[in-house]
C-alpha cells in the first residue's frame, strides 16, 4: 500500500521535518551540521547518486566534520548503499543506532475518540519545555538549539500535550507533508507509563492528518523498542524500511546529544 512512495520520497519529508542549522549538498549527498544536538541533524545523509567515487567522498566529508569538532557520522538506509555501508564498516565506523521506519495507511483509520490532549498549531514555548525537560538536556545551549530547529520547519507541524491537572504526561508532534503525516517526539512520562497513554497520544496526532486529508502516517521507532513497535502495530503500523547510523569520532569529536 506504500508503493508510491519511496524511501528517498520520506527520507526528504524527514529533512524538512528536522532541519539542521546548516545544510550542505555535496555530489547527491547531505551533509547536516547543528552543533552536535541529535543524530540526525548532524550527519550525512547520502540520498541521491553519486558521480565521485566512495572513498574519496568519505575523506571529504571526515574532513567537514572533523574541522567542527563533529563525529563523522552516516545515516543509511536497507534500500540502497550498502556498499557504502561496506566501507565504512571496514573503515571502523560504529554501528550506533538502528531505526524502524513504520508506516499507516490513514484511509482505513476512523477517527479516534482522545481526552484531556491539547494541539495547538506550530510549537509554544509549554511544548518546547516538555520536549527539552523530558529529554533530560536542560542546559540554555541545547534549548536553544532545539528550539531553532523547530522553528524552522516550514511545512505545517502540530504538537500535542497530554496533561491533567496542568501537569504534562506526555507530548508529540505530527508535520504535514503533502499527503503524507509523519509522527514525532513521542513521549510518555514515566510515571504514567502502561497506562494507555501512549495510544491516545498517537490517536490524537493521527486524527490530525485525517483531518487534513492526509493519507498515510508514518513514524519512526528504535529497532529493538519492542514494546512501542507492538503498539504501533495495534493502531495498523506496519515496517516500510530500515537505517542506522554508523560513526567515526576523534580526540576532539563532540559527544552528539540525543
Amino acid at each position: 500500500m506504500f508503493m508510491n512512495h519511496s524511501i528517498t520520497h520520506i527520507e526528504e519529508l524527514s529533512l524538512n521535518a528536522f532541519p539542521a542549522l546548516q545544510t550542505e549538498v555535496y555530489d547527491g549527498w547531505i551533509l547536516r551540521f547543528s552543533d552536535g544536538y541529535t543524530h540526525r541533524a548532524n550527519c550525512i545523509w547520502p540520498l541521491y547518486e553519486s558521480s565521485i567515487d566512495l572513498e574519496t567522498k568519505i575523506k571529504h566529508c571526515e574532513k567537514k566534520y572533523t574541522e567542527k569538532k563533529l563525529p563523522t557520522i552516516f545515516k543509511i538506509s536497507d534500500e540502497n548503499n550498502m556498499d557504502l555501508d561496506f566501507i565504512l564498516n571496514a573503515s571502523g565506523y560504529q554501528l550506533v543506532k538502528n531505526v524502524q521506519l513504520m508506516a499507516c495507511n490513514l484511509s482505513q483509520v476512523p477517527l479516534w475518540p482522545v481526552e484531556n490532549i491539547h494541539i495547538t498549531k506550530g510549537m509554544n514555548e509549554s511544548w518546547l519545555d516538555a520536549y527539552i525537560d523530558f529529554n533530560g538536556t536542560q542546559t540554555k545551549k541545547v534549548h536553544d538549539i532545539a528550539a531553532r530547529i523547530l522553528q524552522n520547519v516550514s511545512s505545517n507541524m502540530f504538537c500535542a500535550e497530554l496533561k491533567q491537572d496542568n501537569q504534562v504526561m506526555g507530548f508529540g508532534r505530527v508535520v504535514l507533508d503533502q499527503e503524507i503525516i509523519a509522527l514525532y517526539s513521542l513521549h510518555i512520562n514515566e510515571k504514567f507509563r502502561r497506562q494507555g497513554l501512549g495510544i491516545q497520544l498517537c490517536k490524537a496526532l493521527m486524527n490530525v492528518g485525517i483531518e487534513h486529508g492526509a493519507s498515510i502516517a508514518c513514524l519512526q521507532v528504535a529497532s529493538d523498542n519492542k514494546s512501542a513497535i507492538s503498539l504501533y502495530e495495534k493502531l495498523g503500523f506496519q515496517s516500510m524500511y530500515h537505517y542506522w547510523f554508523r560513526e567515526k569520532r576523534t580526540a576532539n569529536s563532540k559527544e552528539i546529544i540525543d
